[in-house]
């Protein structure tokens, strides 16, 4: 069964140089199969052009379901394209300041996330020289090392400035509410600090 030829709505138009293409709203009580049958938007050939886009509230009588579709080519039949699901893990960064970078102190950065999800990178900058020996940021959550978690500061030509980084490979996933920490250690004698941030990727 084609498309109801009243049952599409230009929403917005929109197009660059010298090419305009519309996002379109389309309900019906057809299933999702049946919108994806070859040739469905057949009775909208003279409307539609390659690049619109179709936002499809179907099967309203039934299961509901949304989906959005490209017109990709228009033949014999016009084809439809459908968007393919975005899960999108965006980069959390939780940045820490000042942390004591002399070993004696043993400070410790606790973090409590909100929300599920890994950790996926380690940053170091040191505000000032290191002493005696190197220092170096141990990652934990719940107390279990992570595995590639330890940020290690070279005492060797240290200077303020200096960046290092831990890139974790494994023991690097947490829950909500889980303690994720940071602690200072090496054999550093300098009075100094270093600040930090966290890259966590929710999953």
């Amino acid at each position: 069964m084609p498309a109801d030829f009243n049952g599409l709505r230009l929403i917005e138009s929109f197009g660059s140089a010298g090419k305009s293409n519309g996002f379109y709203g389309y309900g019906t009580n057809d299933t999702k199969a049946a919108v994806e049958t070859a040739g469905y938007f057949n009775p909208h050939k003279k409307v539609l052009v390659v690049g619109d886009i179709i936002s499809v509230a179907g099967d309203l009588d039934g299961t509901p379901f949304h989906s959005s579709y490209v017109v990709s080519a228009i033949g014999e039949n016009v084809v439809l394209t459908e968007h393919a699901a975005v899960t999108q893990n965006v980069l959390q960064e939780i940045n820490f300041e000042k942390i004591s970078t002399k070993a004696s102190d043993a400070e410790v950065f606790r973090f409590v996330p909100s929300f599920a999800g890994s950790i996926t990178k380690a940053y170091s900058v040191l505000n000032a020289a290191l002493a005696t020996g190197n220092a170096t940021l141990t990652l934990a959550i719940n107390g279990v090392a992570v595995t590639n978690g330890v940020i290690t500061a070279t005492q060797a030509g240290s200077a303020a400035g200096d960046v290092d980084v831990a890139t974790p490979t494994a023991l690097n996933v947490f829950a909500a509410g889980d303690v994720i920490t940071v602690t200072v250690g090496g054999a550093s004698t300098a009075t100094a600090t270093a600040n930090g941030t966290l890259q966590l990727t929710p999953s």
